[in-house]
């Protein structure tokens, strides 16, 4: 694809990881693509 520039940027925020991803592709100017949350999830240690 035509990708003329990217920005990502990361944050941890309240204990979630968030991140959103700005592309300007197809002769368009920079807007956002795509972004998520991540949340801590915590295993139980010992159980099988």
């Amino acid at each position: 694809p035509e990708v003329g520039g990217a920005t990502r940027l990361y944050g941890n925020v309240g204990g979630e990881l968030l991140w959103a991803w700005d592309i300007a592709a197809f002769g368009n100017p920079l807007q956002s693509y795509a972004s998520g949350r991540l949340e801590r999830v915590l295993a139980d240690v010992g159980e099988e």
